[in-house]
């Protein structure tokens, strides 16, 4: 099987493109998959969570140090490669770290002016020689070269988890073992999936929420009327469920759940529904407070909807929902049309 291996390559960026350029392509004739800071936009609040991912997904890291301190962080005052290098061994990822040998040789473009800087840079190099094995390169070709060397002898030592081709990443020996223990599964277990606690309210148990209604008369005077509205939990369920099938998002759900009981609140009391009401009806609006956590609480408990797990932007701090194997079982019991019986036609007859 092809396994190739991720590697994360760390280094400032305007000093060293021309080493950065020599090692991706080195990275490359090795198999191997490289990855880096450059590949994340500037500017980006959430870029060091990031970063920090990819560092978990890579199979080995690798530091490149110049002759500048790089990017610092506004609130840590460390630079983002002293970052991804603390990261790195703080979560014990494979480390290989190359530093520039001669820092008086670097043309004074590529060096750190600032005082603050350069002193920083220097502690930075003294943290990787005492932590580390360092190796010392003297250009771009040398860097590579010492890279191939170290990487292959670092695979021998750690081998890669790595990637695979997806039509690779399962042999017929191993989809053949799979599809017994499946059926082995399905012979032992049942479709019903037991819930977290036994006196749990579910199926027909009675659910009660408020729903206040605003009305405009014909003067243009507002006024409001509360009614109570009760359903049960099958209910409930049957018209949220659909919305789960791909993963829905707190604010989906909400609007899901809204518009549900206000459609069960025109049912149960015809007289507040616009089609009917003489009045003009201004709105309608489920007033109970915490209403989508209580409902997705419940259903948690009952093991009919569990979390999200599609990977999302690191902006988006919504919860996502989706339903268990338990739940879509639920939801088709509940929705899914049935033939009318001989007797049931006659009756309607």
């Amino acid at each position: 099987m092809d396994v190739r291996p991720q590697v994360f390559v760390s280094s400032t960026y305007l000093d060293l493109v021309e080493e950065r350029q020599a090692v991706t392509r080195i990275l490359l004739e090795l198999n191997c998959f490289p990855a880096g800071m450059e590949l994340f936009p500037a500017g980006d609040d959430d870029k060091m969570d990031l970063i920090k991912g990819v560092i978990d997904d890579s199979d080995y890291y690798i530091l490149i140090l110049g002759g500048k301190y790089g990017s610092v962080d506004a609130e840590t005052d460390v630079s983002y490669t002293e970052m991804e290098y603390d990261y790195a061994i703080e979560t014990q990822t494979p480390v290989m770290a190359f530093l520039k040998r001669d820092l008086d040789s670097v043309v004074k473009q590529k060096t750190e002016l600032d005082p603050k800087k350069a002193e920083q840079l220097e502690e930075f190099r003294k943290k990787a020689e005492s932590k580390r094995t360092v190796r010392y390169f003297d250009g771009k070709d040398d860097l590579a070269a010492q890279i191939a060397t170290s990487l292959v002898a670092l695979q021998k030592k750690k081998p890669a988890i790595g990637w695979v081709r997806g039509d690779f990443a399962m042999t017929p020996e191993m989809r053949g073992e799979l599809a017994e223990l499946r059926a082995k599964v399905t012979e032992s277990t049942t479709s019903e999936v037991s819930p977290l606690f036994p006196d749990l309210e579910d199926g027909e148990d009675g659910f009660e929420y408020d729903v206040s209604v605003v009305y405009v008369d014909r003067n243009s005077r507002e006024y409001s009327s509360g009614y109570t509205v009760i359903t049960n939990w099958n209910e409930i369920f049957k018209g949220i469920a659909p919305k789960m099938l791909h993963e829905a998002s707190d604010r989906n759900l909400d609007n899901a759940l809204t518009e549900h009981l206000n459609a069960m609140a025109f049912e149960t009391f015809p007289q507040i529904n616009p089609d009917v009401q003489v009045q003009r009806l201004r709105r309608a609006t489920v007033r109970t407070p915490g209403i989508l956590d209580d409902v997705i609480v419940q259903f948690l408990a009952l093991r009919l909807v569990e979390r999200g797990t599609q990977k999302r932007g690191v902006n988006d701090r919504q919860r996502y929902w989706k339903l268990t194997a338990n739940g879509e079982d639920r939801m088709m019991q509940l929705r899914a049309r049935r033939k009318t019986s001989e007797k049931e036609v006659a009756a309607k007859a």
